[in-house]
């Protein structure tokens, strides 16, 4: 079965870690986990960023985290040659902020920055945020996944067997890899909301002159070129990726559009 835990709030707890001048807080609440289960969950945060700054402070988000925690773990899952995996165990998503080093120079500096401005001087310590997934693993320990923003939104997809020179006799790589960017910048691809995986050429078959003459006679078009392109996208709606959706795409005006799509639950 599916789990990926999404925490509802239920207040605010703070716990804070001090020690050789540093501190470490971890705030929030559950209604699934103890604060000490909390608290061993957010040990490998402590790990990872108490190195190089003196102050982190670490936020569990709740069930607005949901969507972006399925997204995360869905994706690092993702493999298009191994079969879909089960995706199970308990997955915590935490908000890190962190605050550098000061130093004599770093101090005086800041101060000169931001004569009376408090805010400011702090600010000049700012180390950056972090949206960070743990996981705990079977031996009950929490394992840090990764930082779910620097993932997703630098996630290229697999694109090669669009583009691959041998793929088509019909079209060159660069219109396969044309009628590709053109299917992701259409509005039917934003309206499906979901993030590109995979895709690859669905073959010459697709590409035909009969396959092009049952397509305008099925739309009562007349588009001059068609080809389909395979998919396996992220659906942020479904919280889940789907495998081998199909693209009809037809070319028209020097414009590839899509025509139609199917996925599992059927053509669109």
């Amino acid at each position: 079965m599916k789990k990926i835990a999404a925490i509802a709030a239920a207040g605010v707890t703070a716990m804070t870690m001090t020690g050789c001048g540093q501190k470490f807080v971890l705030e929030g609440s559950s209604t699934v986990y103890s604060n000490e289960d909390l608290l061993n969950a957010a040990k490998c945060l402590e790990v990872e960023y108490m190195e190089d700054n003196t102050e982190v402070y670490v936020q569990l988000l709740g069930d607005m985290s949901y969507d972006d925690t399925a997204r995360y773990v869905n994706m690092y899952y993702y493999d298009h040659d191994d079969a879909e995996k089960e995706i199970s165990g308990d997955y915590l998503e935490f908000r890190v902020t962190t605050y550098t080093a000061k130093t004599p120079y770093t101090l005086l500096k800041a101060i000169g920055d931001n004569m009376f401005d408090i805010n400011g001087f702090r600010n000049s310590f700012f180390g950056g945020f972090h949206e960070c997934i743990v996981k705990k693993e079977e031996n009950g320990e929490w394992k840090l996944m990764g930082d779910y923003g620097n993932y997703v939104y630098s996630f290229s997809p697999d694109t090669d067997d669009v583009i691959s020179d041998d793929s088509s006799k019909i079209y060159s790589s660069e219109e396969r890899e044309k009628a590709l960017e053109d299917m992701t910048d259409s509005d039917v691809w934003n309206d499906f909301d979901g993030i590109l995986l995979y895709a690859g050429y669905a073959g010459d078959e697709s590409a035909s002159k009969e396959e092009l003459e049952k397509l305008n006679k099925r739309n009562g078009t007349a588009y001059d070129e068609c080809m389909v392109i395979s998919a396996d996208i992220y659906s942020n709606e479904k919280q889940a990726v789907l495998r081998d959706t199909k693209w009809q795409l037809a070319k028209e005006n020097g414009v590839w559009r899509v025509v139609e799509y199917s996925t599992s639950e059927g053509e669109k």
